[in-house]
């Protein structure tokens, strides 16, 4: 038995290479769709949010829109998906833009178009408008 590092790239000589374990499993058990919070785009991963972890997973977020719009999932931007039930509520900024907070605590900016959306769809009060005059 020789007394080289288990972490070491290179084998001694007429050794196997040991292969490396993953550090984030990337294929997980299902998960049910009223525990998860938010999915955030990652590239070409998406990272999936729930109250008691986070998995990285190889998905396009158009394929998880169009999987989870029936359950209550809105795109509030390029990079986020949201579970509706889990939305706390909506402030309007002055950028024209909404921000979502959600029940965990997290809060996230939605799209000028989807702000735009997202205020048709739940009739939410439009943000107050800038104005280059002071009111006296």
């Amino acid at each position: 038995m020789s007394s080289r590092n288990p972490r070491d790239p290179n084998p001694a000589v007429g050794e196997k290479p040991t292969e490396a374990k993953p550090s984030l499993t990337l294929k997980v058990q299902p998960i049910p769709t009223d525990s998860i919070i938010r999915i955030e785009a990652r590239d070409d991963y998406v990272l999936v949010v729930t109250p008691t972890r986070q998995y990285l997973e190889s998905f396009r977020m158009h394929q998880l829109e169009a999987r989870l719009a029936e359950h209550g999932f809105l795109r509030i931007h390029r990079s986020h998906l949201v579970n509706a039930a889990w939305v706390e509520g909506y402030e309007s900024h002055v950028s024209g833009r909404l921000r979502v907070k959600l029940r965990n605590g997290t809060s996230l900016f939605a799209s000028r178009s989807r702000s735009r959306l997202l205020r048709s769809q739940a009739r939410i009060a439009p943000s107050p408008r800038r104005s280059g005059t002071k009111e006296r």
